[in-house]
């Protein structure tokens, strides 16, 4: 349990953090002897504080999800712009289009909190990790729905792939000792 006045790990039957916080009141009281009033996270364990170890690997994805997130809907609009011409107007490439576009504000926001370090990211990164894999899945079904895409075993294999990565990643953000010490902005 994450001290909100301190930032200070505690055991989850702590009742009282170091620095006079009560989990139960919501109250500050008086400091434990020696705590200086206030720990933070890093005079606690400053080895697993900051973006490093696995937290570079989804430093690194983000980054690179932005980037893609660019290119994919500069070609979802031109694509949208070419079927406009068309006089048999294709909504999919609308909402394809508007869910490309949506991923990648969603992405830009979650890099923000991300690279700020703030509290809310790891539910946040969560929530990103399972729009993205239900919109990929959704642009397959949809797509092999309307016969413009043969779906076969590698495209199911490799949504089967992502999902297990999702969930180790899920799992990462929730339990992680570096993850809990890192984003406490």
């Amino acid at each position: 349990m994450i001290c909100p006045k301190c930032g200070l790990v505690n055991p989850s039957s702590a009742q009282i953090c170091d620095c006079g916080y009560s989990f139960e009141t919501g109250q500050q009281g008086v400091p434990l002897e020696g705590s200086g009033g206030t720990r933070d996270s890093e005079a606690q364990a400053p080895h697993l504080v900051g973006i490093r170890g696995w937290l570079v690997l989804p430093a690194a994805g983000l980054i690179l999800s932005l980037l893609l997130g660019v290119a994919v809907v500069i070609g979802s609009w031109l694509a949208l712009l070419a079927e406009l011409q068309n006089t048999r107007f294709d909504f999919a490439v609308l909402m394809v289009f508007a869910l490309q576009l949506g991923l990648l504000i969603f992405t830009i926001y979650t890099s923000t909190l991300f690279f700020r370090k703030k509290r809310e990211t790891p539910s946040t990164i969560i929530r990103l990790i399972i729009t993205t894999f239900l919109a990929n899945a959704w642009i397959l079904a949809y797509l092999a729905a309307g016969n413009e895409l043969d779906f076969d075993v590698r495209m199911g294999a490799k949504l089967v792939i992502q999902w297990i990565a999702a969930l180790v990643w899920i799992a990462y953000f929730k339990e992680s000792k570096r993850v809990k010490t890192t984003f406490v902005n």
